[in-house]
């Protein structure tokens, strides 16, 4: 007697079609592009204010330890939402929207009075520099409300056996709002604009072309401090899960630690101009983007780990060619590598803990 293959709980099982791929993905077009400017554009748009590397580093960083620490407790109480909006967008919808208003008032706030270059943070803070700090750490708590019950929306609708492949397009499309954003030829300002619109852009369209499957239980509205406790009896519970987590939030602290200054290592070591500096933030998205969907189906075929375990090796390896690099084209070779090693480890990391 032949038994069919098991599902986890409410598991999907019709495959999403190739249209609904492209609208669950088409939000990650913005959020790639928020991706870009925090990474490449906002240190060198901070470097005209400050010349301290810790502020520049904490303010680069902001969505890695923010996001440590939003990600199980919002991931827990939009498990927990019975909207009849459905439980994944009230959060992707306020998020957004609350992230695309501080991220217009960011430059506006680098308008103000008073606002000058200083090589070292002194306190207290100068008010303009204080407001545009407030405004940076704020759009990004906002920006993880989004994001994270976002990519939780993928298990949602789609089975296991496919979310290799959905999410490497994801992050396809993730990359190429990178790469827009990187390749505008705008000043640094106008892309805090550029970003916020074709965030809201985005989300709306995935909210309107995604449809979340019903879900059993009365409705309500999100929990929050349920969400707290939620989210720590999970992974007290889900013990290979909480594994998981740990590896990821190791690999995130050293990837985290360097992606603020790429730009401005760039600069550093070439000399050359801010634009030329993201032109090599650029190639990294260029590996990215040749890797995700290849490293995606690899995942489907041999288990999300092994296609991890891939990526983080590659990353490190350029990691420490980084160290003996002096051209624009040693640089650029081992941002290639480094993109490739991304894109295994962003088309396996979250199919691994789903």
């Amino acid at each position: 007697m032949t038994h069919a293959p098991s599902l986890e709980p409410d598991e999907p099982q019709r495959e999403l079609s190739a249209a609904q791929i492209v609208g669950y993905s088409l939000a990650s077009l913005g959020y790639g592009a928020f991706y870009a400017l925090n990474n490449a554009v906002l240190p060198l748009f901070l470097r005209t204010y400050t010349g301290d590397a810790r502020l520049i580093g904490l303010m680069g960083s902001t969505h890695s330890f923010e996001g440590a620490l939003i990600q199980p407790i919002v991931g827990s109480a939009s498990d927990a939402c019975r909207s009849r909006f459905g439980r994944r967008r009230p959060f992707i919808l306020a998020g957004t929207l609350l992230s695309v208003v501080l991220l217009l008032l960011t430059p506006a706030a680098a308008r103000l009075p008073g606002l000058h270059f200083e090589p070292m943070v002194t306190w207290p803070l100068p008010p303009p520099l204080l407001a545009m700090i407030g405004a940076i750490f704020l759009f990004t708590i906002f920006f993880n409300v989004a994001q994270d019950p976002y990519l939780a929306l993928m298990p949602d609708i789609t089975p296991k056996r496919q979310r290799g492949r959905v999410s490497g397009f994801t992050m396809f499309v993730m990359t190429l709002g990178q790469a827009g954003l990187v390749l505008a030829p705008i000043p640094l300002t106008m892309k805090f604009t550029g970003t916020a619109v074709l965030m809201l852009l985005t989300t709306l369209l995935t909210c309107a072309f995604t449809s979340e499957r019903p879900r059993s239980g009365a409705a309500g509205s999100p929990r929050f401090l349920s969400g707290i406790g939620r989210a720590f009896v999970g992974l007290s519970t889900l013990r290979e899960a909480g594994k998981a987590l740990c590896a990821l939030f190791f690999s995130g602290i050293g990837i985290g630690a360097v992606f603020p200054f790429l730009t401005l290592f760039v600069k550093t070591i070439t000399g050359c101009s801010d634009h030329d500096a993201e032109r090599m933030f650029l190639l990294l998205m260029v590996g990215t983007a040749a890797g995700v969907i290849p490293f995606g189906w690899l995942a489907d075929r041999i288990g999300p780990k092994r296609v991890l375990m891939v990526g983080f090796a590659m990353i490190a390896v350029a990691a420490l060619a980084g160290l003996r690099v002096q051209s624009l084209s040693q640089i650029g070779a081992i941002m290639l590598l480094a993109g490739l090693g991304n894109s295994a480890q962003t088309a396996s990391g979250y199919p691994l803990l789903t």
